[in-house]
């Protein structure tokens, strides 16, 4: 059922956002990397971004093994988070963080669902 105007949650419901951009942004690259099991997502992104990743993840795998090349474990930290709220339940962000001596932005779009944020969007650039 859609949630009228007046209905909306604000996000003070919410906690605040910085934290989970700043863990699943990471967790990304790393899941796309083969060291992570995209099982890891559950329940912090939707449906369709959960089965995206994993396709993605299965592609990368595919290409690894095709190739002789194996995963080690990367070394992914977070340089900066830019986050704002386009409405009280909606967060559009970017997270850049540094990986394989480049710097890579995953840019996240989180929404407020049952007093949580919940990923419904996840690009790797």
């Amino acid at each position: 059922m859609a949630r009228k105007h007046n209905d909306a949650i604000s996000n003070q419901d919410l906690p605040d956002p910085s934290e989970q951009l700043r863990a699943m942004a990471p967790a990304v690259v790393e899941i796309l990397s083969g060291v992570r099991n995209v099982s890891q997502l559950g329940g912090s992104v939707t449906e369709e971004i959960y089965q995206r990743i994993r396709e993605r993840s299965a592609a990368s795998a595919k290409a690894r093994f095709q190739t002789g090349r194996t995963s080690s474990w990367p070394t992914v930290s977070v340089t900066r988070v830019h986050h704002e709220f386009t409405r009280p339940d909606l967060v559009q962000s970017v997270v850049l963080v540094d990986y394989e001596k480049r710097t890579r932005a995953v840019a996240i779009r989180l929404e407020g669902r049952n007093n949580r944020w919940l990923a419904t969007a996840i690009t790797v650039l």
